[in-house]
């Protein structure tokens, strides 16, 4: 008989699955959130997260973040209107030569530094228990990065 994981983690992690979202576990990926587009005409959008296996803490952390980009993204129409450059950057399939736009960079660091401060919202909304000096030591390190 398995035993129920349970920890602020695992109750994210059923969080996520709750709103269709797979939540993969990879050794040498950095932590992500793919978002697929299928159906006939493009519109069904499934989404997954990939966390980087690290020490449970951080991937707790990377987790939440993650899901502040879902939150970010999953109004079309209104991500792109507040993010314009990283929302056509999303469209092309070599993203090298537009990445280095200045809108796109400025851009993609405002919608990381909001998906940190989405992510500690989704955990003062579930009631997860949040040491927020260590999340936004890291939310610094990877936004400064």
């Amino acid at each position: 008989m398995k035993t129920k994981k349970t920890s602020p983690f695992w109750d994210l992690v059923r969080h996520a699955q709750s709103l269709g979202i797979e939540v993969i576990y990879d050794h040498h990926a950095a932590s992500v959130l793919n978002v697929y587009l299928s159906g006939t005409n493009r519109r069904i959008r499934l989404y997954k997260i990939t966390i980087q296996k690290t020490n449970l803490t951080r991937q707790f952390h990377e987790l939440l973040h993650e899901l502040g980009h879902y939150l970010i993204m999953v109004n079309k129409i209104a991500y792109k209107r507040k993010y314009p450059a990283c929302a056509i950057a999303c469209e092309y399939h070599d993203q090298t030569k537009y990445k280095r736009r200045v809108d796109y960079k400025v851009q993609s660091m405002l919608e990381e530094a909001e998906a940190w401060d989405l992510g500690q919202r989704v955990a003062e909304d579930l009631g997860i228990p949040l040491n927020l000096i260590a999340y936004n030591k890291l939310k610094t390190k990877l936004i400064c990065c």
